[in-house]
């Protein structure tokens, strides 16, 4: 796999395996992170910010139209094409964790910066990134379910049936959507699904045996829409926010961090080796000799925003 340009970096003496550092991040953040490989996402990418924090891209309204039965000589009148622009708008996202010597000592190698950075901070990035998905998607025009109603296969079924007639808009919704629920949400549709449906209506075997093995929010399809079910879905106390995506109703862009100072900073994820489109993060480490306490903060560049109106929400009660 390609490697970042700086190897290691040192602070007062104490050396981070950058190499390491990167592959942990890599493969914490891909298996973690793994719905944002999905096409609905990896459509929306709008690229890395470079000279403006904020990272626009030109829609068209391509396949939105039909054919028209021309005149004989006298042929139709030209049709428009739809245009517009969505945006993205990165901002930093930090963690930080302070570790004394004396934990440092009890603990080995399960806290040092290596660790650190390639498995809490990678989940912290991809924690991250789910939740401002979550909040963005709530700007979505069209809603299935009702206010304090349980969730249900009709209510999943009718969201899916909205979101395919937004086919009118374009390409964006003709593909399958993606369903990220609120796991109380995906909770109540499983119940609904393997009881009061009869057991008629189920996951794809396939696809529960992967989810079972995998971890992570992905739960299964139910016909050809893939289920994530996640906390991060937004509340306002009364109802769940959750939402069927297409391609471009989430935008989002990330930044490549730049280094001040090779020996205490280093940037992961810059290149990920299956060409994956990860958020690279930037690892500090700083060392208080005097209090015996080692710093360590990752902080990736990253802004999500609601796209294109290629979406559904789902309703239901807390």
């Amino acid at each position: 796999m390609a490697t970042n340009s700086t190897t290691t970096f040192t602070s007062s003496g104490a050396l981070l395996a950058a190499e390491q550092a990167d592959l942990r991040y890599l493969l914490t953040i891909a298996d973690r992170a793994g719905m944002f490989q999905h096409p609905v996402f990896s459509a929306g990418y709008l690229g890395r910010a470079d000279m403006s924090k904020v990272v626009q891209r030109p829609t068209y309204g391509l396949g939105a139209n039909e054919m028209a039965a021309e005149t004989e000589g006298t042929g139709a009148t030209g049709t428009a094409i739809a245009s517009g622009k969505v945006s993205a708008t990165v901002a930093g996202q930090l963690l930080t964790r302070d570790t004394t010597s004396l934990l440092r000592n009890i603990t080995g190698d399960s806290l040092s910066p290596s660790e650190l950075f390639g498995q809490d901070m990678a989940v912290a990035a991809s924690t991250r990134f789910l939740s401002m998905v979550a909040s963005a998607m709530t700007s979505a025009s069209g809603s299935v379910g009702s206010s304090g109603a349980t969730m249900s296969a009709a209510t999943h079924f009718a969201g899916v049936a909205a979101y395919r007639a937004l086919g009118s808009l374009g390409l964006g919704g003709t593909g399958a959507p993606l369903a990220l629920y609120h796991v109380k949400q995906v909770g109540e549709l499983e119940t609904n699904l393997f009881t009061s449906a009869g057991g008629q209506l189920q996951y794809g075997d396939e696809a529960r045996r992967l989810a079972a093995f995998s971890g992570g929010i992905f739960r299964g399809f139910i016909n050809d829409v893939p289920i994530y079910g996640s906390t991060k879905v937004t509340d306002d106390s009364t109802d769940f926010t959750g939402a069927l995506l297409g391609a471009g109703s989430i935008v989002w862009a990330d930044m490549l961090p730049a280094v001040d100072d090779p020996s205490r900073q280093v940037v992961l994820g810059g290149e990920a080796p299956d060409g994956s489109i990860l958020p690279p993060m930037l690892a500090e480490v700083d060392r208080n000799s005097t209090s015996g306490v080692t710093t360590v903060a990752g902080r990736i560049f990253l802004g999500v925003s609601y796209g294109q109106e290629i979406a559904i929400k789902v309703i239901s009660g807390v």
